[in-house]
C-alpha cells in the first residue's frame, strides 16, 4: 500500500480544530478512497528549535519529522484538483 505524509503547519495546537485540518480531512478521504494510507504530522505539536541545521540539540524533534519527510516525500498539492490527480497517480 502506498503511503502519504501530510504536514500540517497550522498555528493551532491539537486538539483545537483548524481550517488546515479540515482541508487535510478532505485530502485523507481522497487518498483512502484510492487505498493510499496517510499519516498527519501537526508540526505545532512538536518541539522544534530555531536554527539552520537539521539537528539543533538533544530535545529538538525536527529530525524525527525530517526523516519521515525524506521517506515519504512527494510534493503536496495546493488544491483539491491537484490532490486528486496525485492520488490517482500514486494508486496506479
Amino acid at each position: 500500500m502506498m503511503a502519504k505524509l501530510i504536514n500540517s503547519i497550522s498555528l493551532k495546537y491539537s486538539p483545537e480544530k483548524s481550517n488546515t485540518r479540515a482541508f487535510i480531512e478532505q485530502s485523507e478521504k481522497i487518498f483512502h478512497d484510492l487505498q493510499v494510507s496517510t499519516e498527519v504530522i501537526r508540526v505545532n505539536d512538536y518541539y522544534i528549535k530555531w536554527g539552520t541545521s537539521s539537528q539543533e540539540g538533544d530535545d529538538d524533534e525536527w529530525p524525527e519529522i525530517l526523516q519521515k519527510i525524506k521517506q515519504k516525500h512527494t510534493p503536496y498539492p495546493t488544491n483539491l484538483s491537484e490532490l486528486k490527480d496525485q492520488a490517482k497517480a500514486m494508486s496506479q
